[in-house]
């Protein structure tokens, strides 16, 4: 019964993909609504099961493949951690998909799209709840092949072709860590399974890598391996640049991908292989950097930016940054807690925004829209619930996880922390200051406004567009309070047969040690900097966050020249170049090469001379002198000279 939560969507894919011209637009969303919420409910059941009788279940579906004495088989794994995400997954995905009915209602394609969606919520619960690391990687790919897909649904835009691109070659990155780490684990262990590699965590600590240049252990490389693939799926800092760009596609996607599938695989695969990142030496303070300093900077250029999707996206960045210093500090359920509040507000901040942008002729510029809170009530409502739950705002979801996250560093004593509390302070004020501006610029702000198009601005009144927001808005307020008790809780046994339940550490028992000054610093820069964004806004009402930059002194460079004359406002614009420089140090300098090594001389010179150009020379030769000497050659002679070409060509094949 727990594969139909995997079954259902598949089956809404493949009906909606192959079927779905014979369907009809109307009984393909039918479909594959009702299938994910079939799914959602059987998610619900299974977690509520959990919630009063703890189990860990592996469901056999038997072999898979044989290497050596090491089988693979189809095996799930239905723990606390995997139904958790199941009900996320399937429950944002259901609204996603009844919201994709109003939104592109009038798309020739939508059959397709809703394909898409069920095929990408089908890999993440594949990924979820496979209980080995190959099988998981199937998951892996599979999220990363659908977001190509559905960034690139509109391919006929220029900006979806290149943004797919982009997505899916980092991702790339992240593939070949993940497949590095896993060959790791079968060489040093022989198994990939987790029930059987929990119980062997501490044993790699004793064996060192059989490689003089690396001064390191198996468990340590794994561990890295894993993160370093974790880091690139979930965008934080170094690999975030797939992820703005992935804006390009339709706005349920932005939501689907953000909140409950693709970015959130990097955080569930830490969660998952905890045993490996606790039985590892200093990747905990290489994985607080990291979070904190993404942070930091996807909320400072956050507040810059004036695309309200990618404003969002950014935040998302943040938003995982911090999940991940929480599970640094050993604190992984307190990790998926703020995942699973994360969902339902992330969520609902990219459905009102998509309802804005298709209200106001596809608008994203926040510059050329604002004081609309009268034209988009409902939306306004939403948005100012969503964007108060993510800065973090009391008695909201966001603020029961964030709030725990920030308290936990500050009490912990841990290398590097000192740095990554003032990284993760600075997000948590930029936070606030970018979700109050865009409120305002959004809602209140006077903009330069085109007449002619604000006549057609309006609100949808369409159910599928505002009830996944009604629903995402009350989950907003109330879901963190609820889930709370389940979470972080000393007292709740929801975790007791989990794979995680020996790391749990009930953070609120530790953060009542923290002085009262220290305890409400977090609050205290979530006000601060909603402050700060409203006096910017009083006193340069046109855009403070242009005001305020453009008063800082030039950033000159004579290396690049793209960045002379320039203000800083412009290098934050540009998201501080890291495409310029990902181009000019690693991109422009592999295709020269590849053309000079493996075009001009390989191809051009070597295969090409001694292979298909070189052969036809000889037989050119070979049949001109044939041609001439037909009398003077005998048929040994002949038969000879063949069967050299015919083994030369033999040989070519071969090494070519």
């Amino acid at each position: 019964m727990h594969l139909f939560v995997l079954f259902f969507p598949l089956m809404s894919s493949i009906l909606a993909g192959l079927f779905g011209r014979k369907l009809g637009t109307f009984y393909c969303g039918l479909l594959t609504v009702y299938c994910l919420f079939y799914s959602f409910l059987l998610s619900l059941l299974f977690f509520l099961k959990t919630l009063f009788y703890p189990t860990l279940n592996v469901v056999e579906l038997g072999l898979w493949f044989s290497v050596d004495l090491y089988d693979i088989n189809w095996n799930f794994l239905f723990d606390s951690i995997s139904i958790t995400m199941f009900l996320v997954i399937t429950f944002i995905s259901f609204l996603v998909h009844l919201y994709s009915l109003g939104y592109l209602d009038d798309d020739p394609s939508l059959n397709r799209f809703l394909s898409y969606l069920s095929l990408f919520t089908f890999f993440m619960l594949l990924f979820t709840m496979s209980s080995n690391y190959v099988q998981m990687f199937i998951g892996w790919e599979g999220v990363g092949l659908v977001s190509y897909l559905l960034i690139n649904f509109w391919y006929n835009r220029y900006p979806a072709n290149r943004a797919a691109l982009k997505a899916i070659i980092v991702n790339r990155i992240g593939d070949f860590f993940f497949i590095f780490s896993i060959l790791l684990i079968w060489t040093f262990f022989g198994n990939c399974d987790f029930l059987y590699l929990i119980n062997l965590q501490l044993v790699g600590n004793y064996y060192n890598v059989p490689v003089e240049l690396v001064n390191s252990n198996w468990i340590n490389l794994i561990s890295l391996f894993l993160f370093l693939a974790a880091m690139v799926k979930s965008a934080q800092f170094g690999f975030h640049t797939w992820l703005p760009d992935a804006m390009e596609g339709p706005t349920p996607v932005s939501a689907l991908l953000h909140a409950a599938t693709m970015v959130t695989a990097g955080v569930f695969l830490v969660i998952r292989s905890s045993f490996f990142i606790d039985a590892a030496t200093g990747i905990d303070s290489f994985m607080l950097i990291i979070g904190a300093i993404t942070t930091f900077f996807a909320s400072f250029t956050a507040f810059f930016h004036f695309d309200v999707k990618k404003i969002i996206a950014y935040s998302t960045c943040a938003q995982l940054g911090l999940m991940f210093v929480s599970c640094a500090l050993g604190n992984y359920i307190l990790a998926l807690f703020h995942l699973f509040n994360h969902a339902f507000f992330k969520a609902l901040l990219f459905l009102s925004a998509g309802i804005l942008i298709h209200g106001t002729n596809d608008e994203q510029d926040i510059r050329k829209t604002g004081d609309i809170m009268n034209q988009f009530p409902i939306v306004f409502y939403a948005f100012f619930i969503g964007s108060l739950s993510l800065a973090g705002t009391p008695f909201l979801t966001g603020f029961y996880s964030k709030e725990l996250i920030v308290n936990s560093l500050l009490i912990s004593y841990r290398t590097n922390t000192d740095i990554a509390i003032w990284f993760v302070l600075l997000g948590t004020f930029f936070t606030a200051a970018y979700s109050v501006r865009l409120i305002i610029l959004l809602f209140f702000a006077m903009q330069n406004q085109v007449p002619a198009r604000t006549v057609y601005i309006h609100e949808t009144s369409r159910a599928e567009l505002l009830t996944p927001i009604f629903i995402l808005t009350i989950c907003s307020i109330v879901i963190g309070y609820i889930a709370s008790p389940i979470f972080i809780s000393p007292e709740s046994d929801f975790w007791k047969n989990s794979l995680i339940d020996h790391h749990v550490t009930f953070s609120g028992i530790y953060t009542e040690l923290l002085s009262p000054g220290l305890k409400v610093l977090p609050l205290i820069l979530t006000i601060s900097g909603a402050l700060f964004a409203l006096f910017f806004q009083v006193n340069y009402p046109e855009d403070f966050a242009i005001s305020l930059l453009n008063k800082l002194a030039d950033l000159r460079t004579q290396n690049l020249p793209e960045l002379k004359d320039m203000h800083f406002f412009q290098l934050v614009q540009r998201a501080f170049f890291f495409d310029y420089i990902y181009y000019y140090v690693i991109v422009k300098p592999s295709l020269t090469i590849s053309y000079i090594i493996f075009y001009r001389v390989y191809e051009k010179k070597i295969f090409e001379l001694l292979g298909p150009e070189g052969i036809l020379r000889i037989f050119h030769v070979v049949t001109n002198e044939v041609n001439l000497n037909q009398e003077d050659l005998n048929d040994d002679a002949l038969s000879s000279l063949y069967t050299i070409i015919f083994l030369w060509i033999i040989v070519l094949e071969f090494f070519l």
